[in-house]
């Protein structure tokens, strides 16, 4: 028998049995997951037909219908019929780790710590983004995860998408770029010590994972922005300038200086002087005599005020004096020894010239 076309023969397969098996079983499992995105809620629409609103009721028309939930994000399958994530571990990742939308918030060390979560919670035969996906919006609070459930129904596929849009929704170009220029004017300003420097220019730099500055670029910021003490203390350590050392050199240097710094600087921050006993022996010498005084001053002020209080206090018109002083006191007292002195003249038998006492005044003896 003649063929009428001849075509590449297929190599045999010693283990076409096993070979046959997978296929089938990627067959079935390829069957199952499009069976299970087209009968997927989220994908379910509306598709019925025109409803005669004549024929309605007043009060069914009024009142909603209830609406399955639909998610933005298609949730693949396990692979595994039987799996499904434990509620521990759910709980895990919404109390620990939150993210809920705020200015302050960097959303690249959010996703940076998720990962590093998810590490943790890896299952033989199931996919990562598969994990990701289901474990993500669980870590996502009030902006956030009303910025998730805004997005177009079933538009989120892969976790790539999820984390790319996540960031640039939360993380724009102006925010990169207000911290890009910040990284270029870094100044030490009120940080003493040298490690608390450098950290907050790592810390810079973690911010913005996009920043695209160069090892050079950076130890010229870091460099520049130092106080001049700390620059004289690096060129000391760069036997004279920072530029005869390599880029790699200047930062192993600043990350030496440092630790260094940390060392030290700590133990003297909180190490505390001790009073000795002859300093509270003069402290309290010095308190009791300025009580003293005190005290002293005090009393003085009071029999003042109470001189002042007495000599206001006129029993006879209530003015500003004494009672002896007072003016009306006074005019009685003239009154009484004037009278008393007009019948002394009268009861004189001698007259004005004469007067029995005078015998006895010392000119006369």
């Amino acid at each position: 028998m003649i063929r009428s076309a001849e075509g590449e023969l297929t190599p045999a397969d010693p283990e076409i049995e096993r070979t046959s098996h997978r296929r089938q079983g990627e067959n079935r499992e390829a069957h199952q997951q499009m069976a299970n995105v087209q009968n997927n809620p989220i994908f379910l629409a509306n598709e019925e037909g025109a409803v005669d609103e004549g024929n309605m009721l007043v009060g069914d028309f009024m009142t909603p219908q209830i609406i399955q939930s639909q998610s933005s994000i298609v949730y693949p399958l396990f692979g595994q019929s039987n799996f499904q994530l434990k509620t521990n571990v759910i709980q895990l990742f919404q109390n620990g780790h939150q993210f809920y939308g705020r200015i302050e918030e960097n959303p690249h060390m959010h996703v940076s710590r998720f990962l590093e979560m998810c590490q943790h919670f890896r299952y033989q035969g199931i996919s990562d983004d598969a994990i990701r996906l289901s474990l993500f919006p669980h870590t996502l609070h009030d902006k956030a995860i009303e910025w998730l459930d805004s997005q177009p129904i079933a538009s989120i596929t892969t976790w790539n998408d999820l984390g790319q849009k996540f960031c640039t929704k939360f993380f724009p170009p102006a925010k990169i770029t207000k911290l890009k220029h910040d990284i270029s004017v870094f100044c030490q300003g009120d940080s003493k010590n040298f490690d608390e420097a450098w950290n907050r220019f790592k810390n810079m730099l973690r911010k913005c994972p996009h920043h695209g500055i160069s090892k050079g670029i950076q130890v010229q910021y870091f460099y520049a922005g130092l106080l001049p003490t700390f620059k004289s203390l690096v060129d000391s350590l760069s036997n004279g300038s920072l530029s005869k050392k390599t880029i790699d050199e200047a930062l192993k240097l600043f990350e030496t200086m440092a630790t260094t710094s940390a060392m030290w600087t700590s133990e003297r921050a909180f190490q505390k002087k001790t009073p000795r006993v002859y300093e509270v022996d003069v402290y309290s010498a010095l308190s009791t005599k300025i009580d003293s005084l005190f005290h002293k001053v005090e009393n003085m002020t009071q029999s003042a005020t109470a001189a002042q209080s007495k000599k206001a206090s006129c029993e006879e018109c209530g003015a500003e004096h004494v009672t002896a002083e007072c003016p009306i006191f006074v005019q009685e007292v003239e009154q009484v020894d004037y009278a008393q002195w007009g019948q002394r003249q009268q009861n004189n038998t001698y007259g004005k010239t004469f007067n029995p006492s005078w015998k006895k005044h010392p000119n006369f003896s």
